[in-house]
């Protein structure tokens, strides 16, 4: 828990496509673990555009676990276009080692903070360690951003929900 006093603070996005939901899992429950708050957006959840266009930009810092899955997913590439377009750091994870990002995926890969290639076993002490100095280096800056708290966004979109259907009943 070196970076504890840090992390606090620290909002983190992680994206992947649905293939490598468990590797996004574990790796934002070892993140919690050092204090960082996180979320995971895969490229079927949430469908709500407005709900991923605020999760992008409560992050301070974007993670994005890449494949060829990854590339050929819609939802996947806008999401990472619109955090490129916002300025918000990008930490690329490499999830496959023989796979080299092509196209737009490409250039934000290249422009990364920072990038990496998960181990064998996935998430290695060695890969967290990294991952982690890397999200603490990051400038943190203040945030003056106009969004809503993601879990209030789920709790908006539940009860607008239920209110469409009362109407419709």
């Amino acid at each position: 828990n070196r970076h504890s006093y840090f992390s606090a603070t620290i909002n983190v996005l992680i994206t992947c496509h649905q293939n490598e939901k468990n590797v996004a899992d574990r790796l934002r429950s070892q993140l919690i673990d050092l204090k960082f708050n996180c979320y995971v957006l895969v490229d079927a959840m949430p469908q709500s555009t407005v709900a991923r266009a605020n999760l992008i930009q409560w992050c301070d810092v974007f993670i994005s676990i890449i494949s060829r899955s990854y590339q050929r997913a819609l939802f996947c590439m806008e999401t990472i276009n619109y955090a490129k377009y916002h300025g918000i750091p990008i930490v690329v994870i490499l999830a496959e080692s023989n796979f080299q990002p092509y196209g737009a995926l490409g250039v934000i890969s290249a422009g990364a903070v920072h990038t990496m290639l998960l181990d064998d076993d996935g998430i290695s002490e060695n890969v967290l360690a990294q991952l982690s100095d890397a999200l603490v280096n990051q400038k943190i800056k203040k945030n003056s951003k106009n969004v809503t708290d993601p879990a209030k966004v789920c709790l908006i979109l539940n009860s607008l929900k239920r209110s469409s259907l009362a109407i419709y009943s």
